[in-house]
């Protein structure tokens, strides 16, 4: 995701996500197709979205030692809950952050909120912070 944010000039838009998340669902369905949020997240961002439930096994020799339990990670979704954990200390979803293309934070984090507009002025205001940084 970052490689192809990079590639199109876009910050990244990481989504931490669930199958089973209801109030990602909402979010989904109540905030991102509202106020014009939908267009400027497929137009203006690279959207990653990152399922920790997911229960797909990692391949043998492809699965890490979490940093946060020193357990072995054997699923996507422990491997996606751990980063989340680790890198921006939160374990609930929905989460979204904004990344520029170094991987530095383009403002706070994001969680259940479900005013669309507000949510809008998020990402409009991450897009400004990752063009001043161009």
């Amino acid at each position: 995701g970052m490689q192809r944010a990079a590639e199109e000039g876009k910050p990244l838009f990481i989504d931490f996500t669930g199958y089973g998340c209801t109030n990602c669902r909402l979010m989904e369905e109540n905030v991102w197709t509202k106020s014009g949020n939908l267009a400027l997240l497929e137009t203006e961002f690279q959207v990653v979205s990152l399922y920790c439930d997911d229960k797909t096994a990692i391949p043998d020799g492809e699965q890490m030692i979490s940093p946060v339990t020193g357990e072995l990670m054997a699923t996507y979704g422990r491997q996606w809950s751990d980063f989340q954990s680790y890198y921006f200390g939160q374990q609930s979803q929905p989460l979204y952050i904004l990344l520029d293309h170094k991987g530095r934070l383009l403002g706070d984090s994001y969680g259940y909120d479900p005013d669309p507009e507000k949510f809008k002025q998020w990402l409009l205001c991450g897009l400004s912070r990752f063009e001043s940084r161009q």
